[in-house]
């Protein structure tokens, strides 16, 4: 079994996957310990912070916020109301973002090819 100081040391190294992966594993302990519910609560608002800091075409925490997600629509792992849209409004605007840089290189590659004729 997980103890909170395993989530706080993976917090501590950004290791965001391996909390991930403990919300879904360790979910009836995390329900039923107050410490480990408190620690997984301060990863969801940790994580939540320093996301706004990441490159927002960071695919891999793209992946982690829509993981996050999915934990919490299975109910796996409840997210607050505001965290839910936290996570809901990131993953949107990193979608977002991958679209426009898609879409811009769709362009240069249209205007390279319109050159070369």
């Amino acid at each position: 079994m997980i103890n909170q100081e395993d989530l706080y040391k993976y917090l501590l190294n950004e290791s965001w996957k391996e909390i991930l992966d403990i919300l879904y594993s360790e979910k009836e302990n995390i329900k039923n310990d107050p410490l480990l519910t408190f620690a997984s609560k301060t990863f969801v608002d940790e994580f939540l912070k320093k996301v706004e800091t990441f490159d927002p075409n960071n695919d891999e925490i793209l992946n982690h916020l829509i993981t996050l997600n999915i934990l919490h629509q299975g109910k796996f792992y409840n997210l607050t109301e505001e965290n839910h849209r936290r996570v809901t409004v990131e993953i949107a605007k990193r979608k977002l973002s991958l679209l426009a840089k898609h879409i811009a290189m769709q362009s240069i590659i249209q205007m390279m090819i319109i050159v070369k004729e």
